[in-house]
């Protein structure tokens, strides 16, 4: 059996890639946002057990990107996922200096650590966004076809598998 495709299929495809790739060359968070916006539109244009997952991943990934962008700093501050991002960021970069030749170094290089703290909480942010988008897109799909699967089991079928009318 042979594979076959269509040019305007595999120029959709390539597109898809470049957007993709453009989108994480420019950050972790305009990634989350092409691909919760990629979610949304599939969520819009396909059908049965895999439009529910688009659901998912679109329900879940923006509910938490609003929660975590869109409600103001105390609440980003506040969430539990706070501690992890700064405990990872303090891993990988270490403790900072414990002397400064004067207080102007000790002023640039807070302003420095603050800068990077905040990069560091969007970026794990916007990746959390996704992990949950996918966990949500694959409780949804995996309920659809549990539910789809409940409505047919109780009907008699033909011997070619379609059901008795």
């Amino acid at each position: 059996m042979r594979l076959r495709y269509s040019i305007s299929r595999l120029m959709a495809l390539v597109l898809v890639i470049a957007i993709g790739l453009a989108a994480a060359m420019a950050g972790a968070f305009t990634f989350a946002v092409v691909a919760l916006s990629a979610a949304t539109l599939c969520a819009l244009l396909r059908h049965g057990p895999s439009r529910a997952f688009f659901t998912g991943c679109a329900v879940f990934g923006w509910g938490f990107m609003l929660l975590a962008f869109g409600a103001g700093q105390e609440v980003r501050m506040s969430l539990p996922t706070i501690r992890p991002i700064r405990r990872i960021y303090e891993a990988v970069y270490g403790p900072g200096p414990t002397t400064f030749k004067s207080p102007e170094d000790a002023g640039q290089w807070i302003i420095r650590v603050v800068e990077a703290v905040n990069g560091a909480i969007t970026m794990g942010h916007s990746l959390i966004a996704l992990a949950l988008a996918l966990i949500g897109g694959t409780l949804t799909w995996g309920v659809t076809r549990w539910w789809m699967g409940r409505e047919n089991r109780g009907l008699a079928r033909t011997i070619v598998g379609g059901p008795i009318p």
